[in-house]
């Protein structure tokens, strides 16, 4: 039978945070941050959920703080490296100037954890068909309201689901500009971290569902079930 991997969340372990101990188990951890995000981005990763219906293929992820921290920890560690190479500064001189930019990042970081990330990706499995331009086929004013639908009104589409929530609205998302470049498309999505006083993902919930009604790709009402494992990355 196969065991099933509980894990401990930390934020910012070096920097002191509360740590959030789910249940009791193992964790995983990550020292290196290409790995880290490795896992983060892999196809097989947890916090992907892919979906293919009537030619259409249509990926959830899922990115935690920490994800949506990565290009903040690259920052940290570039500054580091140039702050320790710096031979006129003494040693409390180097801490001090690190403990600054350790504040800038949990600040960051505090910002982030307000608020629940997704990317969306849809796509045509023919990869010769554009998401957005195949629908002006059927002439402009198709193509018009499928193009404002994608930009202002998925709140109305889009909502997350708990075992004892049954609908946490989007809060706000945006759409990727491709410049012609790609013929899918990416929307991030951002939910409220806590809906009706409720934290939405807590120590004994790590279960969400994301709900996607039909707004136009021909697939149906979808849903995508995530049970969120979680990590540390220690810098």
């Amino acid at each position: 039978m196969m065991k099933r991997i509980q894990y401990i969340s930390r934020y910012f372990l070096p920097f002191g945070l509360t740590l959030l101990v789910l249940l009791s188990g193992c964790e995983k951890r990550f020292h290196n941050l290409e790995e880290f995000e490795h896992y983060i981005k892999s196809k097989d990763s947890p916090y992907v959920k892919t979906i293919v219906k009537n030619g259409i293929r249509i990926t959830v992820r899922y990115m935690p703080t920490e994800a949506m921290m990565i290009p903040h920890y690259r920052r940290y560690l570039r500054k580091q490296k140039n702050i320790n190479r710096n031979t006129t500064l003494n040693k409390k001189q180097l801490a001090e100037i690190l403990q600054k930019e350790k504040t800038v990042l949990k600040k960051q970081e505090e910002k982030y954890n307000q608020s629940l990330y997704f990317i969306l990706n849809i796509a045509y499995e023919d990869p010769s068909k554009d998401i957005i331009y195949q629908k002006m086929q059927r002439g402009f004013g198709e193509y018009s309201r499928w193009l404002q639908k994608l930009l202002f009104h998925l709140k109305d589409y889009i909502y997350l689901q708990t075992p004892t929530m049954e609908e946490i609205p989007l809060d706000t998302y945006h759409l990727e500009r491709t410049y012609g470049l790609r013929k899918d498309r990416t929307l991030l999505l951002m939910f409220p971290a806590e809906f009706s006083n409720h934290s939405l993902l807590s120590p004994v919930n790590r279960e969400l569902t994301m709900v996607i009604k039909e707004f136009g790709l021909g697939v149906g009402r979808l849903k995508f079930e995530f049970e969120l494992p979680s990590m540390v990355y220690v810098l």
